[in-house]
């Protein structure tokens, strides 16, 4: 949450179900992510999605300090990206993140997606202007990387 523009808010029962409510009333999607074998929480993702341009513009947080960097987060992140790519028709798949974070830079990367962008003193952090870097992944791109696979 340290990276996250929620930093910003201060949340409690009440904001955290108005922000679901919220979520569940708009075409977007909010999704948990669970370690399979145990049925364990351990995070969250999301999916705003803009269907005039088929474009979906994905975030993620794995809370669960247990289950950071194990490649859980990168799993999910490729589902819910194969998922819209192929079977919602999505053309587009994109992200941004503050620079300063360095999981969801490499996340980025590792899930295939390019650095399109910088966007220099965007945001501020620790009270400092920081940047953000800006991702996409085409659709061509996954046709190509499941091609390639098999």
């Amino acid at each position: 949450m340290q990276y996250s523009t929620q930093r910003f808010s201060k949340h409690t029962r009440e904001s955290a179900l108005s922000y679901l409510r919220d979520m569940q009333a708009s075409s977007h999607l909010f999704l948990g992510i669970y370690e399979i074998g145990a049925l364990k929480f351990i995070g969250t993702i999301t999916a705003r999605l803009d269907f005039h341009q088929r474009v979906a513009n994905l975030g993620i947080l794995v809370g669960n300090h247990q289950y950071q960097g194990r490649g859980l987060g990168l799993d999910a992140w490729n589902s819910l990206s194969d998922f819209l790519v192929f079977h919602e028709e999505f053309r587009k798949i994109s992200a941004g993140t503050l620079v300063a974070n360095v999981a969801m830079n490499r996340l980025a990367l590792s899930a295939g997606m390019k650095l399109e962008a910088t966007l220099r003193e965007q945001q501020i952090y620790r009270g400092l202007p920081a940047d953000v870097n800006l991702y996409g992944k085409l659709q061509r791109d996954f046709v190509a990387l499941t091609a390639t696979a098999w």
